[in-house]
């Protein structure tokens, strides 16, 4: 159905996440050590309830997860981490603030879908040719649905693109909340939507957040293989980008040319600071070397878990005369789609790469409550 809906991330793409998810083993041993540090100690029981009068945990609804009650003792143990504590993490300000942005995320999202599916009407992806539909040739039917993908793909992906120089867009603006794996995946379920000739649209401003529960909180600090990691898959994107836009290409080269150019100051200005630092004394070394240490913070990446339902009106187009020739007129209708998802969020508590004081959330991923079997099928209770 609609790209808002469920966005299936593969878990090639999972590679992407700064934070992998966590499998089963690990939360029933967090859900075994919180137990034991209940018996040990009165103070976890004691934060505990405190959570859950303040909603940061919700056990109603944990508690219809396949891992029953252990999901929220598992989640009592993240947020226990000492890192949340020393960069102090507020999970109930997280919480108050997750349901008004997840409603922006999709809000944006779907007109930006609203914008693409137009795009293709009036560039005729709509219309591309379907082949030879009553082809008994398997081989031949998979090559002309590849065939009609890839030139989907480039027309789509070259208009994104162009959408998202433009800061203050819909695509910009997408820019600033997702990753941009998140993004690349959006745009992969928009084109399977247009090549299935998919044309509901989302009624603007119609999206609203029903109910969020907390799932999970984890904190880890990134080591050099996790920071190659991230620059890789950042590259690969790029790569992708660079095979679709030559223009892309070409700019690439002269940013290339540009590097060189600046490799080769930084390097003279480094024999230049090299010859200066022999003229200076062991204190000013060691000054210099304490206010690096200061600068280098640690990189901490987080990564926030949240299940939560949302409730969206589509326009239904009318069918085309072609197929309804003795209907005069066909008006489109709305419908109302409600379904559960969970958002999944990554920022830095310490180190951003990009500089930021505070902490910047991204939403990473948005996959079916796999964890719920319940909610797959039905709302949130």
């Amino acid at each position: 159905m609609q790209a808002s809906r469920v966005l299936r991330m593969s878990s090639i793409q999972n590679q992407a996440l700064l934070i992998q998810p966590r499998t089963t083993p690990d939360v029933y041993l967090a859900a075994a050590t919180t137990a034991w540090r209940t018996l040990t100690s009165p103070d976890v029981g004691a934060t505990y309830e405190e959570r859950v009068k303040k909603g940061i945990i919700n056990p109603s609804v944990l508690k219809q997860s396949r891992y029953s009650g252990a999901m929220s003792l598992a989640l009592t143990y993240e947020l226990d981490e000492p890192l949340f504590q020393k960069y102090k993490f507020d999970a109930k300000q997280f919480i108050e603030g997750v349901k008004p942005a997840l409603e922006r995320y999709h809000d944006i999202q779907g007109q930006f879908q609203n914008t693409v599916f137009d795009h293709a009407e009036e560039d005729g992806t709509f219309a591309m040719p379907k082949g030879n539909e009553s082809s008994n040739n398997i081989v031949e039917t998979i090559d002309d649905y590849l065939s009609k993908l890839k030139r989907l793909q480039d027309r789509t992906e070259n208009f994104a693109r162009k959408q998202q120089e433009d800061k203050e867009s819909l695509a910009g603006q997408l820019t600033r909340m997702i990753t941009p794996y998140m993004f690349k995946g959006m745009q992969e379920a928009v084109n399977a939507y247009i090549l299935n000739e998919t044309k509901l649209r989302y009624e603007a401003g119609s999206g609203e957040v029903l109910n969020v529960a907390l799932l999970s909180a984890r904190a880890v600090e990134m080591d050099q293989q996790a920071n190659d990691l991230e620059e890789t898959n950042e590259e690969n994107v790029q790569q992708d980008e660079l095979k679709n836009d030559p223009s892309a290409a070409q700019k690439e080269e002269e940013s290339n040319f540009n590097s060189v150019s600046t490799e080769k100051s930084t390097l003279n200005a480094t024999e230049d600071k090299e010859e200066k630092s022999q003229e200076t004394s062991p204190n000013d070394i060691k000054t210099s070397q304490e206010e690096e240490e200061e600068n280098n913070e640690p990189m901490i990446a987080a990564q926030v878990e949240v299940l939560y339902d949302i409730n969206q009106t589509y326009q239904i187009p009318a069918a085309d005369k072609d197929s309804q020739p003795d209907s005069e007129s066909v008006e489109s209708e709305t419908k109302d789609y409600t379904v559960v998802c969970v958002a999944v969020f990554e920022g830095y508590l310490s180190g951003d790469p990009e500089g930021n004081e505070n902490v910047q959330w991204k939403l990473a991923m948005t996959r079916p409550p796999e964890e719920f079997p319940y909610f797959l099928t039905a709302p949130i209770q």
